[in-house]
């Protein structure tokens, strides 16, 4: 069964989805506590939108949305994806921590690439981010306590890997200190940038894909309570054929609709609900 999604909003049918998990290997002191981790989620989402110009370079420009989900997204939900592209999950980011042991270094890997053949069915690329937190001793002597408030020292994690296996010298400091302040090198921030873009462009082919006029029989895209409705259906006739190209222009403009081209999401909606309708096709 499907879970619902109570946050859901209108605009998240325009919007790639994208997976930050937490991970670790075998040894838990490579998994980052949730204080640190929540900073970092919180500094990854707040990215949720990016323009990215178009492959025929006139200056044309994508306005491309995200939307992001902590930690756990329900394979059942997952299944869903060819019938309603929003739900799909393209993107996956795992954040995990460095403690000096190359061991478990490539445990944590080893779990990334679990979780990557997780969601396999779906996902357009996928990015590890390692970290190695070192905390400074030193508090700043301007930082009043009062009311038993104790501040804390700051934590400084420079990423060490990538999904590509290429060492990044990235670095994020975060501090609860008086201030509540942090800061981080432009390098993390560019590495979520290249995930989107990276999932822009897969996206971008498969919008441009039009192998599918070419088939024979164009694949029914079904919703999951749908798997035993083709049991005794002529999948022959005309009337089943107008259902497969309705639900594959609908799809069509869900991508059109996920790659930044509401006009012509828009056109193919219109002629998927034509088709349908006249196949009494209503889902």
């Amino acid at each position: 069964m499907s879970f619902p999604d109570y946050d859901q909003k209108c605009n998240d049918h325009k919007s790639l989805l994208i997976l930050v998990k937490s991970i670790s290997g075998r040894n838990s002191n490579t998994q980052l506590s949730s204080k640190i981790f929540n900073k970092l989620y919180e500094r990854i989402a707040n990215l949720d939108e990016l323009c990215i110009e178009d492959a025929q370079g006139m200056g044309c420009q994508r306005l491309i949305r995200l939307r992001y989900k902590r930690n756990e997204y329900e394979n059942e939900n997952n299944d869903w994806g060819d019938f309603q592209c929003h739900r799909k999950l393209l993107g996956l980011i795992t954040i995990s921590k460095y403690n000096g042991n190359d061991a478990d270094l490539q445990d944590v890997y080893a779990e990334y690439q679990n979780t990557v053949d997780k969601y396999s069915s779906t996902l357009y690329d996928s990015r590890c981010l390692v970290f190695e937190v070192k905390e400074k001793q030193d508090l700043p002597n301007s930082c009043p306590q009062t009311n038993g408030d104790n501040c804390e020292s700051n934590e400084q994690l420079p990423t060490s890997l990538t999904s590509g296996g290429d060492c990044v010298n990235e670095h994020l400091e975060s501090g609860n200190g008086c201030e509540n302040s942090r800061q981080c090198d432009d390098g993390s921030d560019n590495d979520v940038k290249d995930l989107i873009s990276s999932l822009f462009w897969v996206l971008e082919s498969k919008r441009l894909d039009r192998s599918y006029e070419k088939l024979d029989k164009i694949p029914l895209l079904m919703a999951p309570f749908e798997t035993k409705a083709l049991i005794g259906l002529d999948t022959d006739s005309k009337i089943f054929k107008r259902k497969c190209m309705g639900r594959m222009r609908k799809y069509m403009g869900d991508l059109s609709l996920l790659a930044g081209l509401p006009s012509e999401a828009l056109s193919h909606y219109g002629n998927s609900i034509d088709t349908l309708r006249s196949a009494n096709d209503w889902l």
